[in-house]
């Protein structure tokens, strides 16, 4: 524990967003089956990941869609209540990443993707993921680039378990073929541009991806700050560079080749 760190936190008033104090909100797609927004998102996921891979996505609720791609949506359909869009321009997709309640659900899939037949696909490898890239005619980027689908394989289980792995409030999103699951400050954190901590198991890059999200508009809480210097001190063993090359990879693994690169600069 920093010296003094905790006397900090309460003169800051803030007890931070625990996940062990707050309940998880699941919004059963059947009881707003009439509702548009439902079809709005499969044709969503449909247009940026492709009929194959919506297709298998409808057909297994065990597979998530989590992240930035899902926050990008609520972003125009965030004040459900209040039917007040944010139209946040600064969030854009850039990958969809899907998560799996079993290791064999995972293999089911990527074998999927294997025999589909479709030629323009391909395949990268990680100990965290696949990374996915099939063309089919769907959306492309501004570089006319498909979005690559991220098939996370290092954390399976079902969606609450799973995103209690998140750091942020606004990334605890997770959508199946049946239901939302989000934390239940999901989306009024989101509505007000609000970046708060729960936990994270490799805090330093907690800490890079908070600098990423100020850039996109959102605001971290100074007791928030603290709270992942404090992680950052109780977790990471600084005298080990395989240690901190490990507790910045989390969600990134770019974040290691970009810290390899600094080092070079400075040796």
């Amino acid at each position: 524990m920093l010296t003094g760190v905790q006397q900090i936190f309460n003169s800051l008033g803030s007890e931070g967003v625990s996940d062990q104090m707050i309940n998880y909100i699941k919004d059963d797609i059947d009881n707003y089956s009439n509702d548009p927004r439902v079809q709005w998102f499969i044709d969503y996921l449909r247009r940026y990941a492709g009929e194959l891979v919506t297709d298998f996505w409808l057909n297994h609720p065990g597979m998530y869609v989590c992240g930035g791609f899902v926050r990008y949506w609520f972003s125009y359909n965030c004040d459900i209540e209040n039917d007040v869009p944010i139209k946040d321009m600064n969030e854009e997709v850039l990958d969809i990443d899907f998560y799996f309640n079993s290791v064999n659900l995972f293999d089911k899939f990527i074998q999927y993707i294997k025999d589909s037949g479709v030629k323009r696909s391909s395949f990268y490898y990680t100990d965290r993921a696949i990374t996915v890239v099939v063309d089919e005619g769907n959306a492309k980027d501004k570089l006319g680039n498909v979005y690559p689908i991220q098939a996370i394989k290092y954390v399976v289980g079902d969606p609450i378990s799973i995103l209690q792995n998140f750091d942020f409030t606004i990334c605890k999103v997770a959508v199946n073929s049946r239901a939302v699951f989000m934390h239940e400050y999901f989306e009024d954190h989101l509505y007000k541009r609000l970046l708060r901590y729960t936990y994270s198991a490799l805090p330093l890059a907690s800490l890079k991806r908070a600098f990423k999200y100020q850039g996109r508009g959102f605001r971290l809480l100074n007791s928030d700050m603290l709270y992942i210097l404090d992680d950052i001190y109780s977790k990471v063993d600084f005298s080990s560079m395989e240690e901190i090359l490990q507790a910045i990879e989390s969600f990134d693994p770019q974040l290691v080749n970009a810290f390899i690169e600094d080092q070079d600069i400075f040796e």
